[in-house]
Protein backbone atom coordinates (compact mmCIF):
# COMPACT_ATOMS: atom_id res chain seq x y z
CA UNK A 1 0.00 0.00 0.00
CA UNK A 2 1.13 3.49 -0.72
CA UNK A 3 1.72 6.04 1.95
CA UNK A 4 -1.06 8.53 2.54
CA UNK A 5 0.87 10.77 4.85
CA UNK A 6 1.29 8.46 7.89
CA UNK A 7 4.66 8.75 9.63
CA UNK A 8 5.31 5.00 9.40
CA UNK A 9 4.67 4.90 5.68
CA UNK A 10 1.91 2.33 6.14
CA UNK A 11 -1.72 3.27 6.22
CA UNK A 12 -4.62 0.94 7.02
CA UNK A 13 -6.75 2.84 4.50
CA UNK A 14 -5.73 2.68 0.82
CA UNK A 15 -5.01 5.99 -0.84
CA UNK A 16 -7.50 7.44 -3.28
CA UNK A 17 -6.36 9.14 -6.46
CA UNK A 18 -6.66 12.89 -6.48
CA UNK A 19 -9.36 14.56 -8.51
CA UNK A 20 -6.70 16.18 -10.67
CA UNK A 21 -5.15 12.85 -11.67
CA UNK A 22 -8.57 11.40 -12.49
CA UNK A 23 -9.44 14.39 -14.68
CA UNK A 24 -6.04 14.20 -16.38
CA UNK A 25 -6.53 10.50 -17.16
CA UNK A 26 -10.05 11.16 -18.51
CA UNK A 27 -8.77 13.96 -20.76
CA UNK A 28 -5.96 11.73 -22.08
CA UNK A 29 -8.38 8.89 -22.85
CA UNK A 30 -10.81 11.24 -24.59
CA UNK A 31 -8.05 12.75 -26.73
CA UNK A 32 -6.80 9.29 -27.67
CA UNK A 33 -10.28 8.14 -28.73
CA UNK A 34 -10.71 11.27 -30.85
CA UNK A 35 -7.37 10.78 -32.59
CA UNK A 36 -8.17 7.14 -33.39
CA UNK A 37 -11.54 8.10 -34.84
CA UNK A 38 -9.96 10.90 -36.87
CA UNK A 39 -7.23 8.56 -38.15
CA UNK A 40 -9.82 6.02 -39.36
CA UNK A 41 -11.76 8.72 -41.15
CA UNK A 42 -8.61 10.22 -42.64
CA UNK A 43 -7.32 6.88 -43.96
CA UNK A 44 -10.77 6.04 -45.42
CA UNK A 45 -9.88 2.43 -46.08
CA UNK A 46 -12.37 -0.35 -46.64
CA UNK A 47 -15.95 -0.49 -47.84
CA UNK A 48 -19.18 0.66 -46.29
CA UNK A 49 -22.86 0.22 -47.02
CA UNK A 50 -25.32 3.10 -47.05
CA UNK A 51 -29.03 2.50 -46.71
CA UNK A 52 -31.04 5.60 -47.52
CA UNK A 53 -34.76 5.73 -46.71
CA UNK A 54 -36.52 8.36 -48.77
CA UNK A 55 -39.81 9.26 -50.43
CA UNK A 56 -37.84 10.32 -53.53
CA UNK A 57 -35.95 7.05 -53.91
CA UNK A 58 -36.29 6.67 -57.68
CA UNK A 59 -34.94 10.15 -58.35
CA UNK A 60 -32.09 9.61 -55.88
CA UNK A 61 -31.22 6.20 -57.37
CA UNK A 62 -31.06 7.67 -60.89
CA UNK A 63 -28.82 10.51 -59.70
CA UNK A 64 -26.45 8.16 -57.85
CA UNK A 65 -26.26 5.82 -60.85
CA UNK A 66 -25.27 8.72 -63.13
CA UNK A 67 -22.42 9.43 -60.67
CA UNK A 68 -21.19 5.84 -61.02
CA UNK A 69 -22.61 4.26 -57.87
CA UNK A 70 -24.36 0.89 -57.98
CA UNK A 71 -27.64 1.50 -56.18
CA UNK A 72 -30.38 -1.04 -55.52
CA UNK A 73 -33.87 0.32 -54.93
CA UNK A 74 -36.43 -1.38 -52.68
CA UNK A 75 -40.07 -0.34 -52.33
CA UNK A 76 -41.68 -0.53 -48.91
CA UNK A 77 -44.40 0.78 -46.65
CA UNK A 78 -43.45 3.00 -43.75
CA UNK A 79 -45.44 4.46 -40.90
CA UNK A 80 -46.54 7.42 -43.02
CA UNK A 81 -47.01 5.64 -46.35
CA UNK A 82 -44.85 4.38 -49.21
CA UNK A 83 -41.09 4.74 -48.84
CA UNK A 84 -38.04 3.67 -50.85
CA UNK A 85 -34.82 2.18 -49.51
CA UNK A 86 -31.62 2.54 -51.49
CA UNK A 87 -28.80 0.12 -50.81
CA UNK A 88 -25.36 1.32 -51.94
CA UNK A 89 -22.02 -0.34 -51.23
CA UNK A 90 -18.94 1.74 -51.92
CA UNK A 91 -15.53 2.78 -50.66
CA UNK A 92 -15.49 4.62 -47.36
CA UNK A 93 -14.02 7.76 -48.94
CA UNK A 94 -17.04 8.13 -51.28
CA UNK A 95 -19.67 8.03 -48.50
CA UNK A 96 -19.83 11.83 -47.99
CA UNK A 97 -20.79 12.40 -51.64
CA UNK A 98 -23.68 9.92 -51.33
CA UNK A 99 -24.94 11.55 -48.13
CA UNK A 100 -24.65 15.06 -49.59
CA UNK A 101 -26.60 14.03 -52.68
CA UNK A 102 -29.28 12.33 -50.57
CA UNK A 103 -29.71 15.40 -48.37
CA UNK A 104 -29.76 17.69 -51.40
CA UNK A 105 -32.57 15.77 -53.11
CA UNK A 106 -34.53 14.88 -49.96
CA UNK A 107 -33.77 16.86 -46.78
CA UNK A 108 -36.21 14.58 -44.91
CA UNK A 109 -34.35 11.36 -45.76
CA UNK A 110 -32.98 8.95 -43.17
CA UNK A 111 -29.76 7.01 -43.69
CA UNK A 112 -27.70 4.30 -42.00
CA UNK A 113 -24.00 3.67 -42.70
CA UNK A 114 -22.44 0.28 -41.82
CA UNK A 115 -18.98 -1.22 -42.23
CA UNK A 116 -18.57 -4.17 -44.60
CA UNK A 117 -16.44 -7.06 -43.41
CA UNK A 118 -16.87 -9.50 -46.31
CA UNK A 119 -18.86 -9.10 -49.51
CA UNK A 120 -19.07 -11.00 -52.76
CA UNK A 121 -18.96 -9.22 -56.07
CA UNK A 122 -20.42 -10.05 -59.47
CA UNK A 123 -18.09 -7.81 -61.48
CA UNK A 124 -14.72 -8.18 -59.77
CA UNK A 125 -12.77 -11.42 -59.24
CA UNK A 126 -11.71 -12.13 -55.65
CA UNK A 127 -8.63 -10.18 -54.62
CA UNK A 128 -5.39 -11.99 -53.91
CA UNK A 129 -4.41 -11.86 -50.28
CA UNK A 130 -1.23 -9.98 -49.48
CA UNK A 131 -0.51 -12.55 -46.79
CA UNK A 132 -0.98 -16.10 -48.12
CA UNK A 133 -1.37 -17.60 -44.63
CA UNK A 134 -4.28 -15.28 -43.94
CA UNK A 135 -7.26 -17.04 -45.46
CA UNK A 136 -10.82 -16.57 -44.39
CA UNK A 137 -12.47 -19.87 -43.67
CA UNK A 138 -14.89 -20.79 -46.44
CA UNK A 139 -18.32 -21.84 -45.30
CA UNK A 140 -20.17 -24.61 -47.10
Amino acid sequence: MASCGSPTGRSPVPCRPSLGSVLLAAAWLRRRQRSRQTLERWAAMGNQVVRVFSRRGEQLADELRTQGFRATLFHGMGRDGPVHMLYVETERRRIPSILNEARRLDPQCFYVVDDVRIASSVDDPPRKRWLPAYNIRQRK
